[in-house]
């Protein structure tokens, strides 16, 4: 999951869908902070939180392996906050991450 994370996050930063062509990208920038939300849409069971936070874990490490935060340390993540919401189908299940860079 963390290497499907990165290689999206790649792909936002980048708008290249070829993964070949994301490997060794240097020019990101570093934040010095950042803040994390996470949305999770739910059809059937609702995760809890603490199994939502850490099903996230590899999304916020793929943040590192970019080299946008340099760690996922209260230093660095200003913010970490999380919303559930029921949704109607399955299809319309997932999670949103949304990352704010923080000065």
């Amino acid at each position: 999951m963390r290497d499907d994370a990165l290689f999206l996050i790649l792909r936002e930063i980048t708008g290249d869908d070829n993964p070949r062509r994301l490997v060794g990208i240097t020019d990101i920038p570093l934040w010095e902070s950042a803040s994390i939300h996470v949305h999770h849409n739910w059809s059937n069971v609702p995760m809890d939180f603490d199994g939502l936070a850490s099903s996230m874990a590899p999304a916020i490490d793929a943040f590192i392996d970019c080299g946008i935060i340099e760690d996922d340390s209260p230093k660095f993540i200003v913010s970490y906050t999380m919303t559930s919401e029921k949704v109607s189908t399955r299809a319309q299940s997932g999670f949103i991450v949304t990352v704010e860079q923080k000065s």
